[in-house]
């Protein structure tokens, strides 16, 4: 039996300030790089496709955008996101594989109403993937708890849960299908979604990942450059505490919820730099963008927010 497309694809679906940012990518990457490759056959999903990154840095930030409430202040919104994937341990079970990731994300959303401010909104989570292989079928389940807080106070409302199936049927050489079920805030707050698609690879170069709620496209068109596309949803939900009073009844004692909502499509370049060492950079669009804050009595004080663009970069380190 051949071996399936993702074990020879290169494939990517896919704060602030900045000097200490770079020290501490370039860092990690050599701390991890010495031990983890060796060691690791990574069959992981992605955004409904198969990735082949053992870990990844990533720098985002967003324009500043206009955005409608019911107030009558002008406010506009600007974020900066920093992210930190990686995989950190790996177990054989018998033919099958478990996984060890650890991820943690940082969001800095700066909104022009005083009585918002800053919102600092960390995600630190870690996860089990098991994954199996049986013929023409892959199975991934993933776990995933974690902490969505502004870290201010660590509460039972501060903790989260990610739960994934996916089944994967390797039809031919050049066509997968994926179907599964998935649990999380990918759509803001905590829901059911379904997983969905299929995953065209007609060469060594080219694949286009036709999935939900994420889809993706890459082409290698040297063995040092790739294009890539994407489009997936980008919301969460984080429990925070220095909100005020919004507007009349809203009340803000203790902490309130905080739901992202939105969708992010982008294009970018990867360029290899060394064996195991890709550098990547993206631009994009936010769209359909809402932020609600909720408080226990079920009070929503909400925000629409224009389309925006968005600039990235990133480091990988990629079997």
């Amino acid at each position: 039996m051949p071996a399936p497309w993702f074990m020879r694809h290169h494939f990517h679906p896919s704060m602030p300030q900045v000097s200490w940012i770079l020290l501490a990518m370039v860092k990690f990457l050599n701390l991890i790089s010495c031990n983890v490759i060796a060691c690791l056959c990574l069959l992981a999903v992605e955004s409904q496709a198969l990735s082949r990154n053992i870990a990844e840095i990533k720098l985002t930030h967003a324009a500043k955008a206009d955005v409608d409430t019911d107030v009558e202040n002008d406010i506009q919104v600007q974020s900066t996101a920093f992210e930190l994937k990686s995989i950190f341990a790996k177990q054989d079970v018998g033919d099958d594989v478990l996984l060890y990731r650890l991820r943690y994300e940082y969001r800095e959303i700066d909104v022009s109403e005083p009585q918002i401010g800053t919102q600092e909104l960390h995600n630190l989570a870690v996860s089990m993937e098991y994954i199996q292989r049986r013929d023409k079928w892959t199975h991934v389940y993933l776990l995933e708890p974690g902490i969505y807080s502004d870290l201010d106070s660590i509460s039972s409302d501060d903790l989260g849960l990610t739960a994934r199936y996916t089944s994967l049927y390797h039809a031919s050489d050049d066509w997968d299908y994926l179907m599964g079920l998935g649990a999380g805030r990918q759509f803001g707050e905590p829901r059911f979604y379904p997983l969905l698609g299929a995953i065209y690879h007609p060469s060594e170069n080219f694949v286009f990942s036709i999935t939900f709620p994420a889809m993706g496209l890459s082409y290698q068109f040297n063995p040092e450059w790739i294009f890539y596309s994407y489009l997936k949803p980008i919301g969460s939900q984080w429990n925070v505490s220095n909100v005020v009073p919004l507007e009349a009844g809203f009340d803000a004692e203790g902490s309130v919820d905080f739901v992202a909502i939105g969708y992010q499509g982008v294009v970018g370049l990867e360029r290899k730099v060394s064996k195991r060492l890709w550098c990547g950079f993206e631009i994009g669009q936010l769209f359909n963008q809402e932020y609600q804050f909720k408080d226990q009595g079920g009070n929503s004080f909400d925000i629409d927010i224009e389309n925006r663009l968005t600039a990235a970069f990133s480091l990988k380190i990629r079997l």
